[in-house]
């Protein structure tokens, strides 16, 4: 007899180990690098302006179609970060980051892989298929605020746009 009358008939447990965060100039990912800050918190959005028509003429039936006039498409990335070890590193993805002429072949991407890598059973490496690559990465805003204590945090809220976003397959 069930109790509860339950649809599950099993249970399974999944590990999420963040996600991992990499960037670079140009296409190449082989020669991109991870994000040099330890990031605490993430988000992105993909946004199109659509505005709808709808016309005052019909067809011979009597029948009116609404039109979708859609704007060129929009990127917002936000990083909350905590600190890095070298300042250095900072100082390079900022530069990257922040630079005022950019040609084509000279974009900053950056690709997020959700989940990291995912550790289930003895030999399993499974990463997720899902790998978020955003393109023309440019950075909007940057902030700094410090918390003092016996662990001093640093937060370094950096806002960004983007022109393009792609899924792709590892």
């Amino acid at each position: 007899m069930q109790i509860f009358n339950s649809p599950f008939k099993s249970t399974q447990s999944w590990t999420s180990q963040g996600a991992i965060i990499n960037y670079g100039i140009g296409i190449s990912t082989e020669t991109f690098q991870q994000i040099p800050l330890m990031v605490s918190g993430l988000s992105f959005s993909y946004t199109q302006q659509a505005t709808p028509v709808f016309p005052l003429n019909t067809d011979g039936n009597g029948n009116a179609t609404k039109i979708n006039i859609k704007g060129a498409p929009q990127g917002q990335l936000q990083l909350q970060s905590i600190y890095c070890p070298v300042a250095k590193n900072i100082d390079d993805f900022l530069e990257k980051a922040s630079r005022s002429c950019v040609g084509e072949a000279e974009q900053l991407i950056v690709t997020i892989r959700p989940f990291g890598d995912i550790k289930c059973a003895a030999g399993d490496n499974v990463s997720s298929d899902d790998v978020f690559k955003l393109i023309g990465v440019d950075l909007v805003s940057l902030g700094l605020n410090i918390q003092a204590g016996e662990v001093t945090l640093v937060n370094m809220p950096l806002s960004f746009t983007f022109t393009l976003l792609e899924k792709v397959k590892r």
